[in-house]
């Protein structure tokens, strides 16, 4: 997911409750890749209760959504569904792609465009960042020019907002935990604010309550706030910058790593993609989705 760190992360739990995803993803010299992924989430929408709907075919509709729906995905291997003892659904499998920038996945009713970004420089090193704040404020990028009481006032009325929303916000962060992981070619150079893993891997966490306890501190900063309103920046909706970078997850750097020298592909893609498309007649049977496709 592409964060506005907060809201866009919000948006999607009022639509499906609270859920856990593990992708792990494996990334070849070319950009071209597999995804491992794992989502856990409720079938029981809180906005939208479905109190006599059968959980086993709310997951296989969104099985389907994310088959259909999904965007630059070449193909599909070992998906696969079920529901866990808290009547959570648990679906898993790996999906191939050609360009890792234009993934953008469906999980249910969530629309999950990576919030990390992977790009291979010219000097060829390959660089994977957390997308950094982008937001545009003023005319042309320019921040609005503010008298101090409207900056006041501007600040008043955003904890005023955040006060309003954040009992139901933090019910629905509770669940949350997103964890990404990259095995990519070449060795690990620079890297702030990953967790580097023994076997040249990285990995990012996402926690609710993380999120929820940097906005309190955002929210009860009054210079950080002058500082956001200012600039023309909403705290609720402005991208990752260093400083809720180190609130996060521990310094105040870019979330960024950075791979360099030989670059060896790390595995057969198109010898992969060749054998999960002969396998997924079979899959999508086993899906019970033989029909609908």
């Amino acid at each position: 997911m592409r964060y506005s760190v907060f809201a866009a992360i919000l948006i999607a739990l009022a639509v499906v409750g609270c859920y856990e995803l593990e992708e792990e993803y494996v990334v070849n010299p070319d950009l071209s890749g597999k995804v491992d992924f794992k989502m856990t989430m409720p079938m029981s929408n809180p906005m939208m209760p479905q109190p006599n709907a059968d959980p086993k075919e709310l997951a296989k509709k969104a099985v389907k959504k994310m088959l259909d729906e999904s965007k630059g995905v070449e193909t599909w291997k070992d998906v696969e569904y079920k529901i866990d003892k808290d009547g959570n659904a648990v679906i898993k499998g790996t999906a191939y792609f050609k360009e890792i920038e234009k993934l953008k996945f469906q999980y249910g009713d969530l629309s999950s465009e990576s919030s990390v970004s992977v790009k291979k420089q010219e000097d060829g090193s390959i660089v994977i960042e957390f997308k950094p704040e982008d937001d545009k404020s003023g005319a042309e990028g320019e921040a609005p020019k503010m008298t101090d009481e409207e900056v006041k006032a501007a600040m008043q009325d955003q904890k005023m907002q955040y006060q309003q929303s954040k009992p139901m916000i933090a019910s629905m962060m509770e669940g949350l935990k997103n964890t990404f992981t990259f095995h990519v070619p070449g060795e690990l150079g620079e890297c702030s604010n990953f967790k580097k893993l023994e076997d040249g891997r990285v990995s990012l966490t996402l926690e609710g309550k993380k999120l929820m306890a940097s906005m309190d501190k955002v929210m009860s900063d009054d210079k950080l706030l002058e500082e956001m309103v200012r600039a023309g920046k909403n705290p609720q909706t402005a991208g990752m910058n260093d400083k809720m970078a180190e609130m996060m997850f521990g310094e105040a750097a870019p979330v960024k790593a950075i791979f360099k020298g030989e670059m060896k592909a790390l595995f057969d893609f198109e010898k992969e993609v060749a054998e999960a498309k002969e396998a997924y007649g079979e899959m999508m049977k086993k899906l019970g989705l033989a029909e609908d496709k």
